[in-house]
């Protein structure tokens, strides 16, 4: 690295710093959590536990989970885990897609009426 100035601090109070050489900002130190706890995390999710309770055990956002998972699923085979021939009574469906489902509703009044007819 080049040479390293102190530029004030961020809303936080973290120590933010510019890098001359590359012109990046960049913080103190951040905390990262090591990566055979992230893939930990995977691997519990990949056993059926969801975003949100596994950020709570390892204590990082459902985001967080969330991109660790798109960062490391090429190590996992998920197909072998689907059988497309099984029926399913009871799935359980994240909170997460509850939520996207009702943002997407469209509310509309009226009857929709799609019988001929003609007389």
């Amino acid at each position: 690295m080049g040479k390293i100035i102190k530029n004030g601090r961020n809303y936080k109070g973290i120590q933010r710093f510019f890098d001359c050489e590359t012109g990046k900002y960049f913080l103190e130190e951040s905390q990262r959590v090591p990566t055979d706890i992230q893939i930990m995390a995977i691997f519990l999710y990949h056993k059926g536990l969801s975003f949100r309770f596994v950020g709570n055990l390892f204590g990082v956002a459902h985001t967080t989970v969330m991109a660790w998972f798109k960062k490391h699923k090429h190590l996992f085979d998920f197909s072998s885990t689907v059988d497309t021939k099984k029926v399913y009574d009871d799935v359980e469906i994240d909170e997460l897609y509850t939520f996207c489902q009702k943002k997407s509703v469209e509310y509309m009044c009226g009857l929709l009426s799609t019988e001929n007819q003609s007389k």
